[in-house]
């Protein structure tokens, strides 16, 4: 879910609404079973957590790693089922910490930084992810067997 980074625009963001909004949609749709909202804004993550709150009906994440700059905190946000990581800032110890929490752990590739391989395909699912957001996903998946 998009929104804004920047502090002149979060004061001016209804991100209650936009969570209320995009959590109705997918329920409208019956999408559920085949969705998975992620954000870097972390008051988006928090609205949309407040939403699922009472009937957790599908899963979200917290994106991490925006415009590829390291964090100094990877435990899954409150209220997530899991984080969402740059495949550049992947490592065991983030895979088996956010598991050991009982979370999910997704990978995504940003391009402008690594291309998507056979080699990088081994490299993440040995760490032992439980989803990849990539360009290529079909491959990915049949590379991860």
């Amino acid at each position: 879910m998009k929104g804004p980074l920047s502090p002149q625009y979060i004061k001016l963001y209804n991100f209650e609404q936009a969570a209320k909004t995009v959590h109705k949609m997918v329920l409208d749709f019956n999408m559920q079973h085949q969705v998975m909202v992620s954000s870097f804004v972390p008051e988006i993550v928090t609205e949309m957590a407040r939403c699922l709150e009472l009937k957790h009906e599908f899963m979200l994440c917290r994106l991490l790693n925006n415009n590829e700059v390291a964090e100094t905190d990877y435990t899954p946000q409150r209220g997530t089922d899991g984080i969402n990581i740059s495949a550049t800032y992947l490592t065991k110890e983030i895979v088996d910490q956010t598991h050991a929490l009982g979370k999910t752990v997704g990978v995504y590739l940003s391009r402008a930084h690594s291309f998507e391989t056979k080699v990088m395909y081994d490299q993440v699912f040995s760490l032992g992810v439980d989803f990849v957001y990539f360009d290529g996903p079909m491959p990915a998946m049949e590379h991860r067997g």
